[in-house]
């Protein structure tokens, strides 16, 4: 027992109640007997559920990054560094990912370095731009391109090519 005053105010007295001490009992069971009663489950330690979520969002991660790449040119027509008849040339460049065309640029680096934008056709499919270039003499040309890919970027190029 014992008092407690303020200043100015009563005295209060209290009394100290038994608190009833609780014990749990804990006992470590051998992994055997964990497999018997989990249905051979193994116990999983924070450090292996952590592992497995990073690893979860890591193949997820690049799963999704794959389907939103850049535009990677897969084939070009006329190819890079060929020689193609003239003085009219189909030109068709594919790409991995689909592009968006109407952002999409096409311009031709004649011989005497000046710039010739090129028109583009409307694409064969949603991966590819479509041009046709008339009057082409013997010399030394540069496709340069420019195209949106679906993710957004834009990515850039150059094909040379010759004409004979």
């Amino acid at each position: 027992m014992g008092t407690h005053t303020h200043a100015g105010e009563k005295t209060y007295r209290y009394v100290p109640v038994p608190v009833p001490v609780v014990r749990l009992k804990t006992t470590l069971k051998h992994n055997d007997e964990f497999k018997k009663e989990s249905g051979n489950r193994q116990p999983t330690s924070k450090l292996v559920m952590m592992k497995r979520v990073i690893t979860t969002l890591a193949v997820w991660l690049l799963s999704t990054t794959a389907s939103f790449a850049h535009a990677v040119l897969v084939e070009t027509k006329p190819a890079a560094n060929g020689l193609v008849p003239g003085p009219d040339i189909n030109v068709e460049l594919r790409f991995n990912s689909r592009i968006d065309s109407t952002r999409s640029r096409l311009t031709l680096v004649l011989p005497d370095q000046t710039l010739r934008p090129l028109s583009l056709q409307p694409p064969s499919t949603p991966a590819t731009l479509d041009a046709h270039i008339n009057g082409l003499g013997a010399g030394a040309y540069k496709l340069r391109w420019q195209v949106l890919a679906a993710d957004g970027h834009i990515t850039r190029g150059e094909i040379p090519f010759q004409v004979k």
